[in-house]
């Protein structure tokens, strides 16, 4: 799939206090829980919804999400935002931070779990 790298406005501002004690990430101003971790390096976080998370879980799917796989309880659930962390430099060749958004209807085919990427550099 064709890596599209959008919403410029958001990805300046998407992650801070990665790695914190508490088991959480800031994305957006918003305190996101790390829920799981896949064996690639990624990891799921869940998220409240607000608009501009929102917005881009509601974007067109680019990608999909690369280890971990969600349980089907949050497949189902549409009142949180569920994102794919990839640190730089867990995918070889690229050199950016990328967020997975599982979109509010989600694609699965198989294993691969579609979602909407945004990567910030």
């Amino acid at each position: 799939m064709k890596k599209l790298f959008v919403l410029p406005m958001l990805c300046g501002a998407l992650l801070a206090g990665c790695g914190t004690k508490d088991n959480s990430v800031e994305i957006l101003g918003q305190k996101c829980e790390k829920i799981a971790t896949g064996d690639q390096g990624d990891f799921l976080v869940k998220c409240p919804v607000v608009p501009e998370l929102d917005a881009v879980r509601n974007a067109e799917k680019n990608a999909t999400f690369l280890s971990v796989v969600p349980s089907e309880e949050v497949i189902a659930d549409v009142e949180s935002v569920y994102i794919d962390v990839v640190p730089a430099g867990t995918v070889e060749g690229i050199e950016a931070v990328c967020y997975r958004f599982l979109g509010v209807n989600p694609t699965v085919d198989g294993e691969a779990m579609y979602a909407v990427e945004v990567c910030e550099q």
